[in-house]
């Protein structure tokens, strides 16, 4: 594999899984189905532009007092983050990585108080170089969005010819890389040890289906 001078990787689903599923937990933490509130939750969630979390929780809660939200998005922060897990060998390989000399990010789509809680409970914050929630004031763009992975390579100064993107969403990490020139695999991230790990991995300009990969 070529060297590269960044390597970036996607958060959710990619270094990490959830234990019990998002709305099990979002019925524990608001006491209501999510799929009551769906569009709303969603809509506030995804949003475009700098953000924190408690946009969507004021959509779901219009009448609720500022300081009850405000509560309302650090408990649900710190739930959510508490149910999810590495998949094995993610510090490893990380630290590997990084030792080499590879400056090493994380870009993952979502309001940034509430995925930076994540990135700080899962203990992988120092892995990276930087670590980027596109809620973020400096990017403010979700994946896919070729602006979110420009901002990126600008922020860390490294050409976007020299950069690769590992996720496991088709279109928001893989197309998305390509979209701004950088280079990207598209995996399916298994616990089980006999699978590729990523040093067998081949960039390829054109997947038709992910690479099953483990970390450890």
């Amino acid at each position: 594999m070529k060297n590269y001078g960044l390597i970036g990787f996607d958060m959710d689903g990619t270094l990490c899984h959830p234990v019990i599923s998002f709305d099990e937990i979002f019925e524990r933490a608001f006491g209501i189905r999510k799929s009551a509130v769906e569009g709303v939750w969603m809509g506030a969630l995804q949003a475009e532009g700098a953000r924190t979390g408690i946009e969507a929780i004021r959509a779901i809660f219009p009448d609720l007092g500022e300081v009850r939200v405000e509560e309302y998005l650090h408990e649900f922060s710190h739930l959510w983050a508490g149910n999810l897990k590495l998949f094995g060998g993610v510090v490893a390989m990380l630290e590997g990585l990084k030792a080499s000399g590879v400056k090493l990010t994380l870009i993952t789509n979502g309001p940034s108080v509430m995925q930076h809680v994540v990135i700080d409970c899962l203990g992988i914050r120092d892995c990276f170089d930087m670590a980027f929630a596109t809620g973020d004031e400096v990017l403010g763009v979700n994946k896919p969005n070729r602006a979110c992975f420009d901002r990126v390579a600008q922020l860390m100064d490294v050409e976007a010819d020299d950069c690769l993107f590992i996720g496991d969403g088709e279109v928001n990490d893989y197309r998305g890389a390509q979209s701004a020139g950088w280079d990207a695999l598209w995996v399916k991230v298994s616990d089980d040890q006999n699978q590729s790990k990523f040093g067998d991995l081949i960039v390829s300009g054109d997947q038709k289906t992910p690479y099953t990969v483990s970390w450890s």
